[in-house]
């Protein structure tokens, strides 16, 4: 697969791209745009694997961020993004994957900071401020059957990413306390289309990002420190491994993927900051690989050349992994660095490609099958690479 990328597709009005999603087959790619220190008219799209527009919805009015988050079905059918209004409003929509119909749109209290579909659509989770939400496709539109507030012990956490797992059996979620500084990881099983009572997981740190495999056999979370903690669902005690690199100025993690071989070895990916000095080096991305029989080892870890954001993807067997980099320079101006798309090579970590674009990039995914990738950039465009 070449470092050019098949296509760029550039919507008319430029805005930063925070997340890509697409179907399991990689025909289908949704984003939504939005733009961190000031306003627009933002949309959500939906484009083909050749780089065609199949439809897009703006948002009514112009307001500030926009669009955080999207997620599509593993068919394609079914589209959702949410983000925010403002500081003190956010939003959750979902749509029909051919075309662009609203089946949910719905105001909220805070920001969405992910959604997440279960395969064949069916059901929704979102979590915004200290919440998680569970809609449920009903004779055609979205229908919210549960809300619940984060919380163990006494303890409330606001959340940072939640996903449900492929079957729609179980939604993992993880959080942070920012005045106690730690975290957690709350797993819900889902019953009758319900959250029913969770399990928690609690962490001296905060917890970033989760990420569950496909069956739902296994999940991690990332860690503010940049360890993993990797859990298996036939061990429900806990994490069976936690793991961090050996590595000078180890910093907040952003980026997270994980899956389970058709020989059952569990593959997980992460991607890091580094606290460096120097100009160059400033990211690490790592693998693991193993089980809760062998336990989980480190495989490889290799540089990015700027901090990492959350673009690390994986394909189902573990034969290849992306990563992304970049960052903010001066928040009053909106000044960002130069950014970064990355390939590796999933057994041995060796670098395959690496993209360079004008501003730092955020979203980058792989399909199922390895044969092609898209990247979002806050330059506003979204990038195609397919293997030929």
């Amino acid at each position: 697969m070449s470092a050019s990328p098949t296509w760029i597709f550039s919507p008319e009005h430029l805005y930063q791209i925070n997340s890509v999603a697409t179907d399991g087959a990689a025909e289908r790619c949704v984003f939504g745009t939005s733009s961190e220190f000031s306003s627009g008219i933002f949309s959500f799209f939906c484009v083909d694997n050749c780089g065609q527009a199949l439809w897009q919805q703006p948002l009514a009015e112009a307001c500030t961020q926009g669009f955080f988050w999207a997620a599509i079905s593993n068919d394609g059918a079914y589209a959702a993004g949410g983000g925010q209004y403002s500081s003190a409003q956010g939003f959750l929509k979902a749509y029909r994957g051919d075309t662009g119909e609203v089946l949910l749109d719905v105001d909220l209290p805070a920001r969405v900071n992910q959604v997440s579909l279960s395969h064949d659509g069916a059901l929704l989770v979102a979590v915004y401020g200290g919440t998680l939400q569970l809609y449920a496709l009903e004779a055609g539109l979205y229908q919210l059957k549960s809300e619940v507030a984060l919380g163990f012990n006494g303890v409330s956490y606001e959340s940072n990413s939640a996903v449900i797992d492929q079957s729609g059996s179980a939604v993992v979620v993880s959080c942070r306390n920012y005045s106690l500084n730690n975290g957690a990881v709350f797993v819900y099983p889902v019953k009758d289309s319900r959250l029913a009572l969770p399990s928690c997981s609690q962490f001296e740190v905060g917890v970033m990002r989760v990420a569950i495999a496909e069956g739902g056999s296994h999940w991690a979370a990332l860690l503010h420190d940049g360890g993993v903690a990797v859990f298996s669902r036939n061990l429900p005690g806990g994490a069976f491994c936690r793991s961090t690199p050996d590595v000078a100025n180890l910093s907040v993690g952003y980026g997270l993927a994980l899956t389970v071989t058709a020989a059952g070895e569990v593959v997980v990916a992460c991607g890091v900051n580094l606290n460096n000095a120097a100009p160059q080096n400033q990211g690490l991305l790592y693998l693991l690989k193993g089980d809760e029989q062998r336990g989980m080892e480190l495989q490889w870890q290799a540089p990015l050349a700027l901090a990492a954001n959350p673009g690390v993807s994986i394909d189902s067997k573990g034969t290849w992994v992306t990563a992304t980099d970049g960052k903010p320079i001066d928040e009053s101006t909106g000044a960002e660095s130069i950014g970064h798309f990355y390939l590796f090579d999933g057994h041995s970590g060796q670098q395959q490609w690496r993209f360079q674009t004008p501003m730092m990039n955020w979203p980058m995914v792989i399909s199922h099958d390895g044969q092609r990738l898209y990247g979002g950039s806050d330059d506003g465009k979204l990038y195609f690479w397919q293997n030929s």
